[in-house]
């Protein structure tokens, strides 16, 4: 089976995940509308055991950002070059990121899709940099995953494996 025969409901996932209408965006960075104060950096990671032979191929994390807190992003939401950054055992990795700013009605959320198509084990996967609001003061409780898929590089689900997050 080839690479891309076996990556490709991933990278079908992440393309529909970044791709949208744009409304004529140059894609250019969209005005920002708060000077950040400072920045705040996470280091997900998995936990978990890996059946004997399993590696990752691919995660897909939603995180929810408390208040407060941005991400830099462009017009369409896709974070910025630098903001979240294959790191740790994943170093080396693929990784696309799509920021929905807060509203009324729920928190900030970033959602991360990386891949690798070698796989990797559990462990520390990416760093986050968020940016934080004049007088926003968050601890690293504040923040939480409220979504998590994990594949093997044969795109099949990997259960029971908890995102942890760290700085």
């Amino acid at each position: 089976m080839t690479m891309l025969k076996v990556m490709s409901p991933v990278l079908i996932a992440a393309m529909a995940l970044f791709t949208g209408c744009g409304g004529g965006s140059s894609g250019s960075p969209a005005p920002a509308t708060a000077v950040p104060a400072s920045t705040f950096t996470l280091k997900p990671s998995l936990q978990g055991l890996l059946a004997s032979g399993t590696s990752i191929g691919s995660i897909d994390l939603t995180l929810s950002l408390p208040a407060g807190v941005t991400i830099k992003a462009d017009s369409n939401g896709q974070a910025l070059d630098g903001v979240v950054t294959p790191s740790g055992i994943a170093a080396g990795s693929l990784a696309v990121a799509r920021f929905t700013p807060a509203d009324a009605s729920q928190r900030a959320k970033l959602r991360i899709v990386l891949i690798n198509a070698k796989g990797f084990p559990t462990g520390e996967f990416a760093t986050v940099r968020c940016d934080l609001i004049a007088g926003s003061a968050p601890v690293l409780g504040d923040f939480t995953g409220s979504a998590l898929v994990v594949t093997d590089v044969d795109s099949k689900a990997i259960r029971g494996l908890a995102a942890v997050l760290g700085q």
